[in-house]
C-alpha cells in the first residue's frame, strides 16, 4: 500500500519532466536517501540521548534545591521548638499584665530575642523574633513598633495553637512586607499527681523571616545543572515565589487567574495587592507541565519573558511545604553538539550529490537517446501516420511471422532498446486491425446504449406512477385515520364527559358509581385503542416524534406503580417496586411515551400473570454508589443511562412466539387472553423505545414467567415538587369575581359536558355554534376565556380565533382550542392561529380545571367535609350490629386476608350477604375495606370471630 502511494505521488510530480531529467533525479535519490536516512537516524538518538542527559542533571540539580529548602525549614523547625522552652517565656506570660511593664523578666525576654535574631543573622535571615499570649497579642518582639498588636488572624497563630506543635506558615503579604513565619507553642508543665505531667499551652513564639532566606537558596543554584541552568521557586497555587534569572516574575502566578480567585487569595493575604494583569504571566507550556509533574517530572516550556528561547525542565516536589522547584536549561546549550554534528552532515551530502549528478548526467545521455528516438516515431503514430518503417538492421526479420521473428530477434540482438523498436512497429500493425474490429464494437454498443435508455425512460415512468399511487394511498390512510379518530372521539367526549360530571354526585349509591366507573373504563379502553391505532399509523409514516420536558421522576413512579398496584390487587397478584440503586429526583424526557411503555409492559406482565408477582426494577448500571454519597453529588451529578426491567412469573412464551410479539396486531397465549387486548402494545414500545435511541430486549422460559428490560438516557434535572393534590380533592368553586367563559362547538352535546362541569363551580356560560357566532360573543360579552372547536361549519374556530387576535380590545383574552383532531399538526396550528392552549377531546376535568387555574390564575374553594357531618356518620357506623356469619366462612375470610386475595374477599362477602340479611352489614363492611384494599382492617375486622365464644 505504501509503495502503491510513493508510486502515485512520484508520477504526479515527475511526469511533467523528460526522461533525461527522471533518470537524473532517480540516482539521486539512490544516492542520497540513504545518507540522508543514516543522519536523521544518528541525528534523533545523539538529540535522545543529549535530552535524556539533561533530563537527570536538571532533575539532580532540582533535587539538590528542595533538599536545600527542605533543610532550611526543617531547621528553622526545629530551633523554634527549643526557643519556645524558654522559662523566661512561660514566667513571663504568667505574669499579670500590669507587672510586665519594666519588670525583669520583660528585659530577659527582650535579650532571649534579640539573641535569637543575633544568632540567626548568619544563616536564617530573621527579620522579626515575637513572644505572642494565646489571645494572639504581640507580648514582646525585637521590633518595638509590633509590640501590642494583635496577630490572632495570622495562619501562623491559628494553625500552631491547633496542632500544638511548630507550624510554618505559607508566604503571606502583609503591610509591604513578604513573610515566612515559623511558629511553635509555649508550654506550662504541671505535676499531678503520681509525678504524672500534663501540658499546657500558655502562648507562642514566632519568627518571620525575609523575602532573601529561599530568594539566596535558589540563587545560589544557578548553574548547577550546566551552562545557562537556573531554578525556579512555585508554591501550591503556581505563584513564583524565585526566578533566579527573571527576578521581575516574582510574585506572579503561571496559572490563569478569577477576579474571584485574586480577591480570596488576597483576602488570605496570599498574594500583593496589585491588579489582575500585573499578578499573573502568560507561560501556559510551563503550567501545564507544572500541574502534571506528579506524571511526567520533565518537559519542554517557555519560563521566561524571552519567547525566543525554549527550555527543558525538570520539577521536584518538597517534602516540608506544598511548593516545587523547576530547573531549568536552555534547549539550545545541550543541544549544540547536534547542531554541529548537523551542519557536517549538509555539507557531505551536499558534495556527495553534486559527484552524483555529474555521473547521472553522462550516463544518461547514454542511455536515453534511442529512446528520444523511439518516441519520436511514436508522435507520429499518434499523429494518425500508421506507416511505420523498421531500422535498416532489423528489415531482415520483416518477411518472418511476428511470432518467429520475435523468437529471431532475442537470439542475434542483444540491445533491448532495438527489440523494443520491432515490437513496437509490430504493435502498429496490430492496432491497424484493432482499430477496424472497435469501431464495428463502437456501433453495436451504440445500439444497445440506444435500447437499454429506452428501457429506463420507461421503468422510470412506471417508477413515477406508483410513488404518486403510494403518495396518494398514504394520505388517504392519514385522511381517513384523522376522520376516524375525530367522528369516535366526538361521541366518547360526550360519554366520558357524562360520566365525569355524574361520578362527581355524591348521592349515587354503590351500583350506580360501579355502572359509571365501569362506563368511564370502557370509554377510556376504546380512548386508548383509538390512540394506539394512530401512534402506528404515526410509526410507520415515520412522523412519530419525542417532546422531552423536565418532570419529577420519583412521582412519575409512584404514579404508575399505585396504578398498577391497584391492577394486582384485582387479580391477587403481588407487585413489587425496586429501585435497585438512587434515583434522581427530576429528569427531561417525553413523560407521556414513557409512561405508556412501561404502562404497557406492567400491564401485560398482570394479563399474563395469574399468581406469584410482578417486579418494576430500575437500575442505573453506571451508578455503583451509596445513597448518602448520592445525596451529596445529586446537584451536579447526571446520570447517564437508566435501565427499566419489567419481570413477571407469569405463562412466559415460546422461541416461536418470541419471534412474533412485536409485530403489530401480533397476540400469543390462549384466546381469553387475546380478546383483552389488540396487539399494539408492544408493537408500539418497541418503536418509541428505539425512538430514544435503545432497544427492547425480552427473555422467557415458558411457564416460568418473562423479563423485558430498556435503558434509555435520562438526563438529570432539578424540578420543583407540587404537593398539592387537586385531583382527590372535590372542586365546588373559586375566589373572586364572576368569570365568564365562552363555549363555542357546533356538536350541542360538546358544549353541554363542559357547560354542566363549569357553570356548578360558578362560571358564567355563553354558548357559540360556529365561528361567526364566536367572534360576535366574544365582541358583545368580552368574555375572560374561550373554549373553541377547532372544526366547524361556516367558518372554522382556528379562523375565528385569527379574526379575534385582530381585535384590539380583544387580543390578550384566553383561548382554549378543544378538538378532536389530536395530530401534532392540529395543535401546532392551533398555537400558530393564537390559541393559549390545546386540550383534546373527550375533554379530561382534572386538564380542564388545571389549565383554567393557570391561565386565569384562579384560587379553587373544595368541599370539605363538616365536623356534624363526620361524626353522624362515625355514630351511624357504630351504632349498626355487625352479626358475623359462621366460623367457617370467617375461617375462609381469615385465610384470603392474610394471603391479601382483595378479589376473592368481594367474592366472599356477595356469597355471606346472599346467606341471610342479617349478614348484610358485615358484608357492606368488607365490601367497604375490600373497595379501598385495606387488607390489615380486615384481618382486624374478622380476627374476634376466629373463636367460637364470640361466634358461637
Amino acid at each position: 500500500m505504501m509503495l502503491k502511494k510513493l508510486k502515485q505521488i512520484a508520477l504526479q510530480y515527475l511526469g511533467r519532466y523528460p526522461l533525461r531529467t527522471k533518470v537524473v533525479i532517480a540516482f539521486l535519490i539512490v544516492a542520497l536517501v540513504p545518507t540522508v536516512i543514516l543522519a536523521y537516524s544518528n541525528y534523533r538518538t545523539t538529540r535522545a540521548a543529549l535530552t535524556e542527559s539533561a533530563n537527570q542533571t536538571l532533575f539532580v540539580a532540582a533535587s539538590q534545591t528542595a533538599s536545600k529548602l527542605d533543610s532550611f525549614i526543617s531547621s528553622n523547625l526545629n530551633i523554634i521548638r527549643g526557643d519556645s522552652r524558654q522559662v523566661d517565656f512561660e514566667g513571663y506570660l504568667f505574669l499579670p499584665p500590669k507587672q510586665r511593664p519594666g519588670s525583669e523578666l520583660e528585659k530577659r525576654v527582650a535579650d532571649i530575642l534579640s539573641s535569637f535574631v543575633s544568632r540567626a543573622d548568619n544563616n536564617s535571615n530573621i527579620r522579626t523574633y515575637a513572644l505572642l499570649d494565646l489571645k494572639g497579642q504581640n507580648m514582646a518582639d525585637n521590633t518595638q513598633s509590633n509590640i501590642g498588636k494583635s496577630e490572632a488572624d495570622r495562619i501562623y497563630f491559628q494553625e500552631s495553637l491547633k496542632l500544638g506543635q511548630p507550624y510554618i506558615s505559607p508566604i503571606q503579604f502583609v503591610r509591604g512586607a513578604i513573610d515566612l513565619c515559623t511558629s511553635s507553642p509555649v508550654y506550662h508543665i504541671k505535676m499531678k499527681e503520681g509525678a504524672q505531667k500534663s501540658e499546657e499551652v500558655i502562648g507562642l513564639v514566632r519568627a518571620c523571616y525575609y523575602y532573601s532566606a529561599w530568594q539566596n537558596i535558589i540563587a545560589d543554584s544557578d548553574g548547577l545543572a550546566g551552562q545557562g541552568s537556573y531554578a525556579i521557586l512555585l508554591d501550591e497555587n503556581s505563584l513564583i515565589l524565585a526566578h533566579s534569572k527573571e527576578s521581575s516574575l516574582s510574585f506572579k502566578s503561571i496559572a490563569p487567574l478569577s477576579s474571584s480567585h485574586v480577591a480570596e487569595l488576597q483576602a488570605q493575604k496570599r498574594l500583593p495587592n496589585l491588579s489582575l494583569s500585573d499578578l499573573m504571566v502568560n507561560l501556559p507550556d510551563f503550567f501545564r507541565g507544572v500541574s502534571n509533574a506528579d506524571s511526567q517530572p520533565f518537559f519542554v516550556a517557555q519560563t521566561d519573558l524571552d519567547k525566543e528561547n525554549v527550555q527543558q525542565v525538570a520539577v521536584v516536589k518538597l517534602k516540608t511545604m506544598p511548593w516545587s522547584v523547576a530547573f531549568v536549561q536552555p534547549r539550545d546549550v545541550f543541544l549544540a553538539p547536534v547542531e554541529a554534528q548537523t551542519r557536517n552532515t549538509i555539507e557531505l551530502t551536499i558534495l556527495v550529490a553534486v559527484i552524483v549528478m555529474i555521473a547521472a548526467i553522462g550516463l544518461t545521455r547514454l542511455l536515453t537517446n534511442p529512446i528520444i528516438h523511439l518516441t519520436m516515431v511514436a508522435q507520429q503514430v499518434a499523429e494518425g501516420n500508421l506507416s511505420i518503417k523498421l531500422p535498416v538492421e532489423l528489415s531482415k526479420n520483416i518477411n518472418a511471422p511476428e511470432s518467429e521473428s520475435l523468437y529471431l530477434l532475442r537470439d542475434q540482438v542483444s540491445d533491448e532498446i532495438e527489440i523494443l523498436s520491432f515490437v513496437f512497429s509490430v504493435m502498429v500493425n496490430k492496432l491497424v486491425s484493432a482499430l477496424d474490429q472497435s469501431q464495428r464494437y463502437a456501433l453495436e454498443l451504440e445500439n444497445h446504449r440506444l435500447m437499454l435508455e429506452q428501457r429506463v425512460a420507461e421503468r422510470t415512468a412506471e417508477l413515477a406512477i406508483a410513488k404518486k399511487v403510494a403518495e396518494s394511498a398514504s394520505q388517504s390512510k392519514s385522511n381517513f385515520l384523522s376522520s376516524m379518530s375525530h367522528e369516535l372521539r366526538t361521541p366518547l367526549n360526550g360519554i366520558l364527559g357524562y360520566a365525569q360530571i355524574l361520578i362527581r354526585n355524591k348521592d349515587l349509591n354503590p351500583l350506580q358509581k360501579d355502572g359509571l366507573n365501569i362506563i368511564q373504563q370502557s370509554g377510556n379502553h376504546l380512548l386508548t385503542l383509538i390512540n394506539d391505532i394512530l401512534d402506528l399509523s404515526k410509526i410507520e409514516a415515520g412522523k412519530m416524534e419525542l417532546y422531552p420536558h423536565d418532570f419529577h421522576f420519583l412521582g412519575f413512579l409512584d404514579g404508575i406503580g399505585g396504578i398498577i398496584r391497584m391492577r394486582a390487587q384485582q387479580k391477587d397478584v403481588l407487585f413489587h417496586f425496586e429501585p435497585m440503586t438512587p434515583l434522581p429526583s427530576g429528569v427531561r424526557a417525553d413523560e407521556k411515551r414513557l409512561r405508556q411503555i412501561l404502562l404497557n409492559l406492567l400491564g401485560n406482565a398482570i394479563k399474563f400473570t395469574d399468581k406469584g408477582s410482578v417486579t418494576l426494577r430500575i437500575t442505573n448500571e453506571e451508578l455503583r454508589i451509596t445513597k448518602e454519597e448520592f445525596v451529596i453529588r445529586n446537584s451536579q451529578f447526571v446520570i447517564p443511562k437508566i435501565r427499566f426491567e419489567v419481570s413477571d412469573t407469569g405463562v412466559g412464551m415460546t422461541a416461536e412466539q418470541l419471534e412474533k410479539i412485536f409485530l403489530p396486531f401480533e397476540q400469543v397465549g390462549d384466546k381469553n387472553r387475546r380478546a383483552e387486548g389488540t396487539g399494539l402494545g408492544l408493537a408500539i414500545s418497541k418503536n418509541l423505545i428505539e425512538l430514544m435511541g435503545s432497544q427492547l430486549q425480552v427473555k422467557s422460559e415458558f411457564g416460568q414467567g418473562s423479563t423485558f428490560w430498556f435503558e434509555v438516557e435520562l438526563p438529570t434535572v432539578m424540578v420543583e415538587i407540587n404537593h398539592e393534590q387537586e385531583a382527590d380533592r372535590y372542586i365546588v368553586g373559586y375566589k373572586g369575581r364572576q368569570l365568564r367563559v365562552l363555549v363555542a362547538d357546533d356538536k350541542s352535546q360538546n358544549r353541554l359536558v363542559i357547560i354542566n362541569l363549569l357553570k356548578p363551580l360558578g362560571f358564567e356560560i355563553v354558548e357559540a355554534a360556529d365561528g361567526r357566532e364566536e367572534i360576535a360573543q366574544a365582541i358583545a360579552t368580552r368574555p375572560d376565556v374561550i373554549l373553541t372547536d377547532v372544526v366547524m361549519p361556516t367558518m372554522t374556530g382556528i379562523e375565528a380565533v385569527q379574526e379575534i387576535r385582530k381585535i384590539a380590545e380583544l387580543k390578550d383574552v384566553i383561548v382554549i382550542a378543544v378538538s378532536a383532531s389530536v395530530f401534532e399538526v392540529n395543535r401546532q396550528e392551533s398555537m400558530l392561529a393564537g390559541c393559549n392552549a390545546f386540550l383534546p377531546k373527550p375533554v379530561e376535568v382534572n386538564k380542564l380545571f388545571a389549565l383554567l387555574k393557570t391561565y386565569l390564575k384562579l384560587e379553587w374553594v373544595y368541599e370539605e367535609e363538616s365536623p356534624m357531618e363526620s361524626e353522624s356518620n362515625s355514630l351511624v357506623a357504630d351504632t349498626v350490629e355487625l352479626i358475623p356469619p359462621p366460623l367457617e366462612e370467617i375461617e375462609i375470610l381469615y385465610e384470603l386476608a392474610t394471603l391479601g386475595k382483595i378479589r376473592g374477599i368481594r367474592q366472599q362477602a356477595t356469597k355471606i350477604e346472599r346467606m341471610d340479611k342479617k349478614f348484610k352489614p358485615f358484608a357492606d363492611k368488607l365490601h367497604e375495606l375490600a373497595k379501598g384494599y385495606q387488607d390489615k382492617e380486615i384481618l382486624e375486622l374478622i380476627s374476634p370471630y376466629m373463636t367460637k365464644e364470640n361466634n358461637p
